[in-house]
């Protein structure tokens, strides 16, 4: 049986308020995480086409993440996948492009090497422009419910603790 190799991708900026959110979920989880050779966590504050060089060689990948949809209150936890999220503007750059369209680039270019799945636990946020590694409330309440959602999608795919 060949093994397979699941991607935890923890994105945002822990300094920006709520767009830290994937950083405290990654910690809340952290000792329930498989132990596993073929689980890699990795974490990174990049956006668009950067983020192929992660995902790349990874047969599944999850993406912890903070979403601003303005579609749910801060604090909703969703799991989506990429075509969920295809009006996501969000990337480090207005000259950059968005994670939907940067993988779209990845399966033209490299479609050997993208994942056959890839899932987002998204937490709604409200403040990401203030200078702190503190959460509002809600998403700070939202953290234990992301980590489960995370945790749930990793037993699924076969990632037993």
């Amino acid at each position: 049986m060949v093994a397979m190799r699941v991607l935890v991708l923890v994105l945002g900026n822990p300094i920006l308020c709520d767009d830290g959110v994937a950083f405290h979920v990654r910690e809340h989880m952290r000792s329930r995480l498989p132990k596993s050779d073929d689980l890699v966590v990795e974490e990174a504050c990049t956006g668009g086409l950067d983020l192929l060089v992660y995902v790349m060689d990874f047969d599944r990948v999850l993406i912890i993440d903070a979403v601003m949809t303005g579609r749910d209150p801060p604090g909703t936890v969703r799991t989506y996948r990429v075509e969920d999220l295809n009006e996501s503007i969000h990337a480090d750059s207005p000259h950059h492009t968005n994670f939907s369209t940067a993988l779209e680039l990845g399966h033209k270019v490299h479609p050997d090497r993208m994942p056959e799945e890839l899932l987002i636990v998204g937490v709604e946020v409200d403040n990401i422009q203030d200078f702190t590694e503190e959460l509002t409330p809600a998403v700070e309440a939202a953290v234990p419910d992301a980590a489960r959602a995370a945790l749930g999608i990793l037993d699924g795919w076969g990632c037993k603790r």
